[in-house]
């Protein structure tokens, strides 16, 4: 069986009308491998044979663009399947999500443009036309159309846009409280774990407003959430310096330069409440 020709279209040809499992032009920029034909390489599939959930075939092919030799691939192979029933899509490989994603990604750049449009038809018709390809794409690969996505395809006037302004604004909102909130309980779980000398916790990651202190006894050193060890002397003169006033800003910890000390301690790179650092040496030093 011939694998490799001269002529580039016989490759999509025989993609086309599954004649062969693998083809390839003579420089190996153009080839097929069973159901899907690319461009370069893995990375740029241009179409696939699919078939729809009762058993009939159909294709999916890419939107998207890029060099010169990858559009002419395109082309040929799009005259190959002239005939077959292409249904379009961002990445014929991708998961459904990542296809979803692209279209949403595509109305919403058209939507930010319908604020400030003296011609919002060309806009609107945008969004329709958007539509309509993830319409179509889901009805031939039965794949769920997200919430958000079938929201914003909703928009076919400016009034609508409105609505779904305040909408996003309102769903904005929601996702990054939402955002916080997990942020905050990620952040008081890994820092309990650290707290607690977790083997597999010896700095926290998570990030927070402020860095936090734990005694090591077994090295008599004090340890911030930064993984700094401060010598357990050095930790109580910085103390003695906060809760009697004398704390300046130019001052150095070890190699780390204070650069404010008032309600708010930095030392470095760290951040430290001003009361967290006094309580901290109260219960260290003062129980001693």
């Amino acid at each position: 069986m011939k694998k490799v020709f001269s002529d580039q279209s016989k490759v999509a040809h025989l993609w086309a009308n599954k004649e062969q499992d693998e083809a390839t032009n003579q420089g190996r920029s153009f080839y097929f491998w069973k159901e899907t034909i690319y461009s370069y390489g893995r990375h740029f599939p241009i179409a696939k044979h699919v078939q729809d959930q009762t058993g009939n075939e159909f294709i999916l092919f890419t939107e998207r663009g890029y060099s010169n030799t990858t559009s002419k691939h395109i082309s040929i192979t799009r005259g190959a399947c002239r005939n077959s029933d292409i249904v379009y899509c961002y990445n014929p490989e991708s998961s459904h999500e990542e296809n979803f994603k692209y279209w949403y990604n595509e109305i919403e750049l058209e939507i930010n443009k319908l604020a400030k449009a003296r011609k919002p038809e060309i806009y609107l018709n945008n969004i329709e036309r958007v539509a309509t390809k993830v319409k179509r794409y889901s009805q031939y690969t039965g794949a769920v159309i997200p919430e958000n996505l079938t929201e914003s395809m909703k928009i076919t006037d400016q009034d609508q846009f409105a609505g779904y302004q305040e909408s996003r604004i309102e769903q904005a909102k929601q996702v990054q409280k939402k955002a916080e909130q997990e942020l905050k309980a990620r952040h008081e779980l890994e820092l309990e774990k650290w707290l607690n000398f977790d083997p597999n916790t010896h700095r926290l990651y998570v990030n927070a407003d402020y860095d936090y202190l734990r005694v090591n006894t077994e090295n008599d050193r004090v340890e911030t959430t930064q993984a700094v060890h401060i010598p357990n002397e050095i930790a109580r003169r910085l103390w003695l310096s906060i809760k009697e006033n004398t704390i300046k800003v130019g001052d150095k910890i070890l190699n780390y330069r204070i650069d404010k000390a008032d309600k708010i301690v930095k030392i470095g790179c760290h951040t430290f409440k001003r009361s967290y650092l006094l309580q901290f040496g109260a219960n260290l030093y003062e129980t001693a």
